[in-house]
């Protein structure tokens, strides 16, 4: 009887440790490590994005900045995808970098996601969009703002943060956390 009841338990163990694990790694982990093993660079937001593709940490030069007059907000089903450029001082046609958020935007100008208006901010995580709509939308304000038109390849998108090695370590002790509740939890209701 207590052999069969130990083999449901490990059975119950088994069964909801994969996906407890699946969703450790999806919501924490696979961005810590995708952060850990690409490239930081500090740079000027004038440089070329193609110079940067490994690139999933980036530091901007003291007088870059969001120009949030710039924004456009994207409209795809429910959701405002909102986009605004990362310039440097100097006249600037050519834009590769992006800061991008949800529903924080107007259709045309103002820009209000992440940080943006913090003056003091100047770095960011590289998005991947999977979905391409943001490439879309920053493509849409290329336009609109008669800047050169550049390929979806030379586009890189930006969640803007003070400091993403923080963020990186945060995802780590996040996953961390949360394995040890799920641990300390299937403890309590196996004794």
């Amino acid at each position: 009887q207590a052999q069969r009841l130990l083999g449901y338990f490990l059975l119950a163990a088994l069964l909801l440790a994969v996906p407890f694990g699946e969703s450790v790694a999806e919501s924490f982990t696979d961005e810590f490590f995708r952060l850990k093993g690409g490239a930081t660079y500090r740079l000027a937001a004038s440089t070329p994005g193609t110079s940067v593709l490994d690139a999933t940490m980036l530091h901007f030069e003291h007088d870059d900045y969001v120009n949030v007059s710039k924004g456009v907000g994207f409209q795809k089903a429910k959701h405002l995808y909102c986009v605004a450029p990362v310039l440097s001082q100097k006249d600037q046609r050519a834009v590769s970098f992006w800061v991008v958020g949800y529903d924080c935007c107007d259709k045309r100008g103002a820009f209000h996601c992440l940080g943006a208006q913090d003056i003091t901010i100047r770095a960011g995580v590289v998005l991947r969009d999977r979905s391409g709509v943001f490439t879309q939308a920053a493509r849409m304000a290329q336009s609109v703002h008669d800047l050169q038109i550049l390929t979806k390849h030379e586009i890189l998108l930006l969640a803007w943060m003070k400091d993403p090695e923080m963020y990186m370590q945060h995802l780590l002790a996040s996953a961390l956390t949360y394995a040890a509740m799920c641990s300390a939890g299937w403890l309590l209701v196996s004794c």
